[in-house]
């Protein structure tokens, strides 16, 4: 349950908080709601704002029927009684999940004169017979640029190897790589494009 007026605080009880010129006070389980010593008032009394208990026997009714009632009690020291039952309060809404990543999508296009070399590191088993293979090797692996296939049908991966004028395949060094190119056993060459 929360209890809100306007400021400044009137009373104690539950986790008080003060925001927008309201003071509230929640209640997540039993509790009491007292009042506080407030200053002798000045002669003129100021325009009453919020939840105002104009003597001892103020009664605060609540609900479609009246039957959450809040009743104040002088005290010693002075308090509120409840017959409401005390309900934590629903939780905030749940942030949105964070978006998904975008895949990244890559392609391997026939192409013509880029720079790479033979794939000779750890990871890379040259050559390849499946056209396939050579492609999931070169996914898997962020220095594969493409790959080259023979004309007897076997696939090689190619590398950046780089001169460290710019981002691959336009810093690589080795050869350059097209059909026929750097020879006539290269029937093509396909450079990795991710999206």
């Amino acid at each position: 349950m929360i209890v809100r007026y306007a400021a400044p605080a009137k009373f104690t009880g539950g986790t008080e908080t003060t925001a927008d010129g309201f003071v509230y006070h929640t209640f997540t389980s039993d509790g009491s709601l007292s009042a506080m010593a407030l200053p002798d008032p000045p002669s003129a009394p100021p325009a009453l704002e919020g939840l105002h208990l104009p003597d001892d026997d103020a009664k605060v009714a609540f609900g479609p029927n009246g039957e959450c009632v809040f009743e104040y009690k002088p005290g010693p020291p002075p308090y509120l009684e409840s017959n409401c039952p005390l309900v934590s309060p629903p939780p905030s809404p749940a942030a949105p999940p964070p978006a998904s990543p975008t895949p990244v999508v890559c392609t391997f296009p026939e192409a013509t004169g880029f720079w790479g070399e033979y794939a000779t590191i750890a990871g890379y088993n040259n050559p390849y017979s499946l056209e396939a293979d050579v492609q999931a090797v070169c996914l898997a692996n962020e220095s594969c640029i493409g790959y080259w296939e023979r004309t007897s049908g076997e696939f090689y991966a190619l590398i950046c190897l780089p001169d460290g004028t710019g981002t691959p395949p336009n810093d690589c060094t080795g050869q350059i790589w097209g059909a026929g190119l750097p020879n006539n056993t290269v029937e093509r060459a396909r450079l990795k494009t991710c999206a």
